[in-house]
């Protein structure tokens, strides 16, 4: 308990766990959100509904070339300062995000474009997060002379687990505060709802961003 009072008096550690959270509510958010949003967004009648599996394909190999491309080229570019890939990566995603808001409905193929753009900028944070790991720890051990590793990991374990878990809850929640009905396409869902799941699918991860950007600024 000592050990945590100790880390948590130091505020930019607050910004590290505020990163490690909405990281992961930002991530969680695009998967959890999109069968939605294309169900009932998207499709104006359930035949359409088979477009699920190929949006959820295009934005799970978004984030495989997220992963395996763009990371260890844009840390290349950048020499390895994976604070300034966070920096440039969110950017992207956020413009990404507020033109899908807005003109996510114009076509299929366009959503799917820029979809797969704003995943393959916004996943590479899953594993760039992870240098804050060091830096809190260099960071706290400079102010006060002693080592908590292992306390630091626990609370990035637990901050990923929060945003994880406000992604998961917070699409139901909204749901059920908007008045969604299941399996109605097209005029008969609720109104409130198609804006709710069009601000959670793009709206709420591009506020993230700009969060993001902000702390690790």
């Amino acid at each position: 308990r000592q050990a945590l009072k100790t880390i948590l008096r130091h505020r930019p550690v607050w910004s590290c766990i505020a990163v490690w959270a909405l990281a992961n509510l930002s991530y969680g958010l695009m998967f959890s959100s999109s069968v939605y949003y294309i169900k009932y967004y998207i499709a104006t009648d359930m035949s359409q509904w088979a477009l699920v599996g190929t949006y959820m394909f295009v934005i799970s190999m978004g984030a495989l070339v997220s992963m395996a491309v763009l990371q260890p080229l844009f840390l290349k570019v950048f020499r390895y300062d994976h604070n300034k890939v966070i920096l440039l990566s969110q950017t992207l995603t956020f413009l990404c995000y507020v033109v899908l808001l807005f003109f996510g409905r114009r076509s299929f193929v366009f959503l799917c474009t820029i979809s797969f753009i704003a995943t393959a900028c916004c996943s590479m944070i899953q594993a760039l997060q992870n240098g804050y790991i060091a830096d809190t720890i260099d960071y706290v051990q400079l102010k006060e002379g002693v080592t908590f590793g292992a306390v630091v990991n626990s609370i990035k374990t637990f901050s990923t687990k929060v945003g994880s878990a406000c992604a998961n809850y917070g699409i139901l929640a909204m749901l059920a505060a908007t008045g969604y009905i299941e399996n109605v396409v097209g005029e008969g869902q609720s109104t409130a709802a198609m804006a709710g799941i069009n601000f959670f699918r793009f709206g709420l991860p591009a506020l993230c961003c700009v969060a993001i950007v902000l702390l690790a600024a």
